[in-house]
């Protein structure tokens, strides 16, 4: 993209990676109605048609999560005296004494995890993406011709393969 941009002077990209439209000349996103049928076109070649019930449902599911509210009142995770621990990837219940708590299932389920969020339970959260978000996010990628970190560095360190960079060897030449 950003090669096209130099030899055509047409500013304006669409990333497939994060299906967004990125500008050259402000160094930004775009956000524009003006896009949203091309995007909308992009979005059914990567991911296919998608109905409108199926884009109102997911509003609405993401609305009542309350993710932006910045109200002074927050919702208080649910007091009691047990004591939460992980089991085997699963959020169980064990009362002080160790014995499962009898209301509680041990069984994750997706309504746990929005209503644990809903409530403040579950405070660290850690998302896993594919591969292009991090380009998104200004941090280069690395196999991409002639711009990717691989192109980059084997120019910079007059490599014959990119992947000598993370030779102990290369290291103790050029530890920078």
């Amino acid at each position: 993209m950003v090669e096209h941009n130099d030899e055509t002077h047409h500013p304006v990209t669409f990333s497939f990676a994060d299906m967004s439209f990125w500008c050259y000349e402000c160094n930004t996103y775009v956000i524009s109605s003006k896009f949203n049928k091309v995007h909308d076109q992009f979005y059914d070649q990567k991911f296919g048609d998608i109905s409108k019930d199926d884009v109102t449902g997911l509003v609405e599911r993401m609305t009542d999560l309350n993710i932006n509210n910045t109200s002074e009142e927050k919702k208080e995770p649910p007091k009691d005296d047990a004591k939460t621990v992980d089991t085997d990837k699963e959020e169980k219940k064990v009362s002080d004494d160790g014995d499962d708590d009898d209301n509680k299932s041990s069984k994750f389920t997706r309504d746990k995890l929005i209503k644990n969020l809903k409530n403040g339970v579950y405070k660290k959260i850690t998302v896993l993406t594919g591969a292009g978000i991090s380009v998104s996010a200004g941090i280069p990628d690395f196999r991409s011709p002639k711009i990717g970190l691989y192109s980059t560095l084997k120019e910079k360190y007059n490599m014959n393969d990119p992947a000598e960079i993370f030779s102990l060897e290369k290291f103790k030449e050029s530890p920078e």
